[in-house]
């Protein structure tokens, strides 16, 4: 469809955060990033489609806020688990 879905575009913005906020602080070359990028757009899908937990819950939410809210918290949990992966590829695991 032709429509522009602004709460897909803030939590997808989100996601991604976890990914674009560490490179600018840290002066990393974005395109290095991209294994972050395809997980928070994947893992962001995934907690959108499938809904689990908080993310329900908010869906179930009258109104616009249930609207927004349940992709906010989509890509809030998409950004933890980013932050979480990232932590363990390259502190634990040391890749």
């Amino acid at each position: 469809p032709s429509e522009f879905v602004l709460d897909e575009v803030a939590g997808q913005f989100t996601a991604l955060w976890a990914v674009s906020y560490p490179a600018w602080a840290h002066d990393i070359e974005i395109t290095a990033l991209w294994p972050g990028w395809i997980a928070a757009f994947v893992l962001f899908r995934l907690f959108d489609i499938l809904k689990p937990g908080p993310v329900g819950w908010a869906d179930r939410q009258k109104g616009a806020t249930g609207v927004m809210m349940d992709d906010i918290i989509a890509g809030i949990l998409a950004a933890i688990c980013v932050a979480a992966l990232a932590f363990l590829s390259h502190g634990v695991l040391g890749m």
